[in-house]
């Protein structure tokens, strides 16, 4: 929310600076005269920030997968993902980021390990319980 609210005291300052200029949109980012940014002026100023950050050049929209894979990999739940990203359907994030959560079938299997190591007196039980049932069912 920090970033919001200092983006938020630049377009102030923007506003100020622009006087008659600005048209009002009700936009969070707008350009410099409140309209709304025009998508090459947005790669130029994206481009400009790879380059000052010394970090290689990238479309725009891998920004997209860079989050999705940055939030899985965090564990970050599949359906806020799915939202995020503004996929209609859950299924299609798991078909394209799915291979980035390779911890779940482990933490899976690990928690069926607990779940089996807690109630080994109850499967015990239940499968002696089995077998005696059986034996009378084959009584009859």
């Amino acid at each position: 929310m920090t970033a919001l609210r200092l983006h938020h005291a630049r377009q102030l300052e923007d506003l100020l600076l622009a006087g008659s200029r600005w048209q009002e949109t009700g936009y969070v980012f707008t350009s410099s005269i409140g309209t709304p940014i025009h998508p090459g002026n947005l790669i130029k100023s994206f481009h400009a920030l790879l380059n000052r950050a010394g970090l290689p050049r990238i479309r725009f929209h891998d920004l997209r997968h860079t989050y999705a894979s940055l939030a899985l990999a965090q564990n970050e739940h599949p359906k806020t993902v799915q939202e995020n990203l503004r996929h209609s359907q859950i299924l299609m994030t798991l078909d394209i980021y799915s291979h980035l959560m390779p911890s779940t079938k482990k933490e899976a299997a690990a928690q069926m390990d607990a779940a089996l190591a807690t109630n080994r007196q109850a499967i015990r039980f239940s499968a002696r319980a089995n077998e005696v049932g059986a034996r009378e069912l084959l009584k009859v």
